[in-house]
């Protein structure tokens, strides 16, 4: 999917709508497709990977724009205080980092950011 495509998706509400619909709300837009959910609640790594499976389910569906069926591929990238960072930055930036990790490995797909990933850029 082009930029020209990307827009309308984006523009439509669908990514919100979706997590909506799981109960997550994005703090933040970070670019034209990438988001950032703040986890609160959840205490352990299988709770992570349970909303990981969870939001992936609903991204990957087929969705309604513009009169067509438009699938979405995903990559996540997943940190975690205090294991991957002790402040905003360092937790966003570890998620980042993951999340190209993720795409490397071929898409709809999810990594924990690990410190190895650091040397491998």
């Amino acid at each position: 999917m082009g930029i020209s495509q990307q827009q309308p998706l984006h523009h439509s509400g669908t990514i919100e709508l979706i997590l909506d619909v799981l109960a997550f709300k994005p703090i933040g837009i970070l670019g034209g497709d990438e988001f950032l959910i703040l986890l609160t609640e959840v205490q352990d790594i299988d709770g992570v990977r349970h909303v990981a499976d969870a939001v992936f389910d609903a991204l990957l569906a087929s969705h309604p724009v513009g009169g067509q069926a438009i699938t979405i591929t995903a990559s996540l990238g997943i940190s975690r205080y205090p294991d991957s960072g002790t402040t905003p930055y360092e937790l966003m930036h570890h998620a980042d980092t993951a999340m190209y990790c993720s795409k490397r490995r071929g898409r709809n797909n999810y990594q924990f950011f690990s410190g190895d990933m650091l040397h491998g850029l």
